[in-house]
């Protein structure tokens, strides 16, 4: 009986059969586990988007409270540190890295100007106050768009992945 059942997997078209079988299921398997975050990376994710969804409220805010430009610039090099760990939990998103760039570089357009304006040995005067309070203003309202809706155009597709 042995014999026979050896004898029945030895031929060609069986065991080409089987294999494609085998291979067809070790594929649907893998598929399925990299298609679902596990639960750590789901968090860190999760907390990542929190520490970015920060900075941006604080962007939209820095004109409202004296010192709110120190938070918001601790927030924004704690981003800044961490741009790869947080890119490479997001799969390694180009447009991940491409968004995080932009607001690195918005911020520190913000914290130049801010800069500029009260922590300057000479102070911006007239036109020039002027026109560092409009690039304030402005990207205080970049900030805030992206707070609202921005932010989650860029990273609904990795935080919500089909489980």
């Amino acid at each position: 009986m042995i014999t026979q059942i050896k004898k029945f997997f030895e031929q060609p078209e069986i065991e080409s059969v089987l294999l494609a079988k085998l291979l067809g299921l070790f594929t649907k398997r893998l598929k399925s586990w990299r298609s679902k975050p596990s639960g750590e990376i789901s968090e860190k994710q999760l907390a990542a988007y929190s520490s970015l969804k920060d900075l941006l409220q604080m962007g939209t805010h820095i004109l409202d409270e004296p010192n709110s430009h120190q938070q918001f610039r601790s927030l924004e090099y704690t981003l800044r540190r961490k741009k790869d760990e947080f890119v490479f939990i997001f799969g390694g998103d180009n447009d991940v890295a491409a968004y995080l760039d932009e607001i690195h570089k918005n911020a520190l357009d913000i914290l130049l100007a801010w800069r500029r304006l009260y922590h300057s040995n000479k102070p911006a005067t007239g036109q020039e106050r002027d026109e560092h309070w409009r690039q304030i203003k402005k990207l205080g309202q970049w900030f805030s768009s992206q707070w609202q809706r921005g932010a989650r155009k860029t990273f609904f597709k990795n935080l919500f992945q089909a489980a």
